[in-house]
């Protein structure tokens, strides 16, 4: 026990030390803003502002088209177009597709698994970007279709 500890104590030590070392870096970039590293640092935060107040009137705008588009009482495929083009300007792939394999349908929640063939049954939505998952789809595995019609398939 006595080991843990001391590694526990060693352990806060170190995030005192490193936070301690945060505080000094930030207090000598505002004390000195024409060092290298805090005009790099202030260039950094000023993209980030541009980036976020793009972002937001992006999204203010595609509000404004669905508004605009639900006022006009469209076809359902109307918005789903509408909303397709959403996802290609972000970068966001709906992903309705599952091939089994554990390690490529890692967007997907298995609710359901009674044989080896997937299927899905809501998409999974991905950053294309950055390849981290929106919301997860869901997916269950079923047995394989023997080729025979359904039974209320075959009397109509």
């Amino acid at each position: 026990m006595l080991g843990r500890k001391r590694w526990k104590h060693l352990s806060d030590a170190l995030d005192r030390i490193e936070r301690r070392q945060d505080r000094v870096w930030t207090a000598l970039l505002i004390k000195d803003p024409g060092a290298p590293a805090a005009v790099e640092a202030y260039d950094g935060l000023r993209k980030q502002v541009a980036a976020a107040a793009s972002a937001r009137f992006t999204h203010l705008t595609q509000l404004v088209q669905f508004d605009v588009a639900v006022a006009a009482d469209p076809a359902p495929d109307t918005l789903a177009k509408l909303v397709d083009g959403w996802f290609e300007q972000a970068g966001i792939v709906r992903v309705t597709e599952a091939t089994g394999d554990p390690d490529t349908d890692q967007p997907f929640q298995v609710v359901e698994r009674t044989g080896d063939v997937p299927v899905v049954m809501e998409p999974a939505y991905v950053d294309q970007a950055t390849g981290r998952v929106l919301r997860p789809g869901r997916l269950r595995y079923t047995k394989a279709a023997t080729g025979a019609a359904p039974p209320e398939e075959e009397d109509r």
